[in-house]
């Protein structure tokens, strides 16, 4: 990649925080005009992160078949696009919770990466706050070129038209736009 020196020296040392759980920020957003290299760098960070990830192994279907009724399970593979039951999602959370106490299951942190996140709608920015507030650890880094604009689906403008409330939870670098002797 050429260029965002700043920009890469950040995402560098945002990741070894993260890495050796020297911060409790888990949320990173990286603003900056289009065409700046800002997925670039989130993909490049993004990978990062998987690389130093153990391989997991599966659940075997039998343990998912005795978690619920098979014919609950089949429902979401046939056509059934509506949620997870809440009892379903708190039995299996409870199975897993019991896993990670017994030494059975190691809870690995996923990353997630959204560019454009300024498209996102408030029900969704909702999900995202309720995804770092909770135990499971997960990565976040969005990506988005937008200054202060409206939060989609309300009236309300915000920076990056992201809710003040995650905002607050965000670590936020930018990029620069790229200066002549770097593109040539």
């Amino acid at each position: 990649m050429v260029g965002q020196m700043i920009a890469r020296r950040v995402v560098g040392l945002t990741l070894e925080l993260i890495k050796e759980g020297k911060t409790a920020d888990r949320a990173l957003l990286i603003a900056g005009q289009p065409g700046t290299g800002k997925t670039v760098i989130a993909m490049g960070e993004f990978v990062e992160i998987q690389i130093d990830r153990p391989a997991t192994g599966s659940v075997p279907i039998e343990l998912i078949f005795s978690l619920e009724k098979a014919v609950t399970f089949l429902a979401l593979f046939s056509g059934d696009t509506g949620q997870i039951k809440s009892e379903v999602r708190e039995r299996i959370n409870d199975k897993v919770a019991e896993w990670h106490e017994e030494g059975k299951a190691e809870i690995v942190p996923g990353v997630l990466f959204t560019d454009e996140v300024h498209m996102l709608d408030i029900e969704f920015f909702s999900f995202l706050n309720r995804a770092l507030e909770s135990d499971m650890v997960l990565i976040l880094i969005m990506a988005t070129n937008r200054g202060i604009t409206n939060i989609r689906e309300t009236n309300q403008q915000s920076p990056h038209g992201i809710p003040i409330d995650l905002l607050d939870c965000l670590l936020i670098m930018t990029t620069e736009p790229y200066e002549a002797d770097e593109i040539k």
